[in-house]
């Protein structure tokens, strides 16, 4: 059962809220007076609904079929695991950004083949199923728009078409899915100046304000290979964490560092091992492991 399969069965149900957990109390000493009461545990904030514009149901098959959800086969608890690590690295690292939204981060790669889309999508599933939080994952890719199609939602009005109207904001594009707390933001109408728009003092403006005015969501970016199209360039100041998918023995070091280089900025920016060949069975197209690299 893949991990899409797993979260879809397990996430029917409304999540049952975490029961708060105090702090141990020390014994108090022989001379002090006896603690009758403890102080009141403050409750989680409760994540409110956004405004959606429509709502899909997650295909397993599809996504299958499209390469951004793990084979019936595979390490579903290694995976999983692993997808923890880097969702705990990025919640970690959002009070340090020194650039752009803190709540908001891009998913590259240097080139293409690499699972930067297996990594967005799973990333934010396990975001979803595994937090207080939402996650809103923007299909960023506008060329190949890899997310929008392997969820039904190439057609619908999304991102571009939000930065293209002045009286349109992203909340009116946003796609619910049947997994409770993950929702979409479609790419949007193909259009030739995608780069420039993306560059615009409008987009700037967008994702300016849509993570302080969303502060328990994270916003995850599926981008573009960086060395594809100058796509990632323009969203890399926009954003607080960029994550580098690299798929392991085969994208040269000399490859990625050259990519990095293109991002103009070294704060903010780490990297995922993608596809280890050492946890790989050799039926496998995608493999469940990633490993978290150094921070550049």
């Amino acid at each position: 059962m893949s991990i899409v399969e797993k979260a879809l069965q397990k996430l029917q149900a409304a999540k049952p809220a975490a029961a708060p957990v105090g702090a141990l109390a020390k014994r108090p000493a022989a001379s002090a007076p006896a603690v009758t009461s403890r102080p009141p545990v403050p409750k989680l904030q409760a994540v409110e609904e956004p405004r959606v514009a429509s709502t899909i149901r997650l295909d397993p098959a599809r996504l299958r079929a499209a390469g951004i959800s793990a084979p019936t086969d595979g390490d579903v608890r290694r995976l999983t695991d692993e997808l923890r690590r880097v969702k705990w690295a990025l919640q970690a690292n959002e009070a340090t950004s020194k650039t752009g939204a803190q709540n908001v981060a891009m998913i590259t790669s240097a080139l293409p083949g690499e699972g930067k889309s297996f990594l967005s999508f799973n990333l934010a599933l396990s975001i979803a199923t595994e937090s207080e939080r939402h996650v809103w994952l923007f299909d960023a890719d506008c060329i190949r728009q890899t997310l929008s199609r392997a969820l039904g939602v190439e057609k619908l009005p999304g991102m571009l078409d939000v930065i293209a109207d002045p009286t349109r904001r992203f909340e009116d594009v946003l796609v619910a899915t049947d997994v409770p707390g993950l929702f979409v933001v479609p790419s949007g109408a193909e259009r030739p100046d995608s780069p420039e728009l993306l560059s615009s003092a409008r987009a700037a403006q967008l994702f300016s304000e849509v993570g302080p005015q969303h502060p328990h969501v994270s916003i995850l970016l599926d981008t573009a290979p960086v060395l594809a199209t100058s796509v990632p360039q323009a969203l890399a100041p926009l954003v607080g964490q960029i994550v580098m998918a690299v798929k392991a023995d085969s994208t040269a070091p000399a490859t990625v560092t050259e990519a990095l280089t293109q991002l103009h900025r070294t704060d903010g920016v780490a990297m995922v091992l993608n596809q280890f060949q050492r946890f790989m069975r050799h039926d496998y197209y995608y493999d469940g492991y990633y490993e978290t690299g150094a921070r550049s």
